[in-house]
């Protein structure tokens, strides 16, 4: 009896003190807890957790038991000598067609497998860099808003000196005004960003985040001709095309031997065919469009971003300038606090173009052109031709 007491102080103590068992936590305390996350680390986590690559590798996994199955029905079919089984056409194509096409299925799985792996690379890049922006953009418009409240704050010591009108208050609490509103806005963007990177990692929602990669301008060369050729490889639009015109191809090989033009299955493996080589004609066009797309998009982005480099130079020259005039009574407070909402303007806005550049740049690092820059899940389609 006395040790049924004893637990029941313990019991008590327990929850009185808030002591827990090694091991465990309050389950409110991971609530406040920052994920630091560089680049590389993100990409990781949304390899592991990303429900697209791992619906892909079942996909690899589903053809290549379609293979085994294709190939066991075709060694049956060639071990039969049963007089009741498939005969002529239908047994050729169990035998040469159906293992065939049972191999352009896992072929086509195994890129669509790397495909959407790279999709989803470049998509958490681009989540990762949509962040970081959403974030400089947070910053600077609470630096605005502090400067638009000294700025109110000048305007009512002046008023109150005898310097300044009533106008000069309210113009001042209107730039305040709108300073906040934007605030609110950059704010709502931000938490938009992370729950939309989240997703993309495959992390909760909620999950507090700090992306800790830096960033700069490296100058890349495109050898075209050798981006082409290495696409041809891996794009699943047009490997996919190759394989079906392929099948369609040993289809039509083996009607031809067992019927007449004026047969029906003769000209239904015909048409096939042609139909097959035609696809197989516009995926390389397609391909090649989008890699020469993309090229011309990445010239631009470096065109952007030596463009946006000037801007700051010429944002930081006029700061000087006005904060110089400043010193000596010729520029006002008001003019200087524009300058350096210019100056952060500026420096965003280089932010920006060059995550554009190295985005651009990161399509033809993992192969994927035609990208939009939505999600992890419609870049592994995309990245497919699907």
């Amino acid at each position: 009896m006395s040790k049924k007491i004893l637990g029941i102080v313990l019991v008590c103590m327990v929850l009185l003190t808030g002591v827990f068992l090694p091991g465990s936590r309050p389950a409110s305390a991971g609530d406040d807890e920052v994920l630091d996350l560089t680049l590389e680390k993100a990409i990781a986590i949304a390899m592991e957790k990303n429900a697209d690559v791992n619906l892909a590798k079942i996909g690899v996994k589903k053809a290549e038991k379609g293979l085994d199955e294709a190939e066991s029905a075709a060694d049956k079919s060639e071990d039969s000598d049963s007089p009741f089984g498939p005969t002529g056409y239908e047994k050729a194509l169990i035998e040469r067609v159906a293992p065939r096409q049972a191999q352009m299925g896992l072929t086509v799985a195994q890129k669509t497998l790397e495909a959407t792996k790279n999709g989803t690379k470049l998509a958490v890049e681009n989540v990762y860099y949509d962040v970081l922006k959403a974030r400089t953009e947070l910053e600077n418009a609470g630096d605005a808003v502090k400067r638009a409240e000294e700025r109110l704050r000048l305007a009512n010591v002046s008023l109150e000196a005898g310097t300044a009108a009533r106008l000069d208050v309210i113009n001042a609490e209107v730039v305040l005004a709108q300073k906040k509103v934007r605030l609110n806005a950059a704010e709502n963007t931000y938490k938009s960003k992370v729950m939309e990177f989240n997703k993309t990692l495959g992390l909760p929602l909620s999950t507090k985040i700090n992306l800790t990669s830096s960033f700069e301008f490296k100058p890349v060369e495109i050898d075209l001709e050798k981006v082409i050729a290495e696409a041809k490889e891996s794009d699943v639009a047009y490997v996919g095309a190759q394989e079906a015109l392929a099948v369609a191809e040993k289809q039509f090989a083996e009607a031809k031997k067992f019927y007449t033009p004026n047969v029906y299955k003769y000209r239904e493996a015909q048409y096939a065919y042609e139909e097959a080589k035609l696809n197989a004609e516009k995926a390389e066009r397609d391909l090649v469009m989008d890699i020469k797309n993309a090229y011309f998009k990445l010239q631009s982005a470096r065109e952007s971003y030596e463009a946006m480099q000037k801007g700051v130079e010429q944002a930081q020259e006029a700061y000087r300038l006005t904060k110089l005039r400043s010193e000596i009574g010729m520029s006002t407070q008001i003019e200087l606090q524009e300058a350096s909402d210019r100056l952060d303007e500026a420096r965003a806005e280089l932010l920006s173009a060059l995550y554009n550049y190295n985005l651009a740049t990161a399509q033809f690092r993992y192969g994927i052109f035609g990208f939009s820059g939505t999600s992890a899940s419609s870049s592994g389609m995309m990245a497919g031709g699907m």
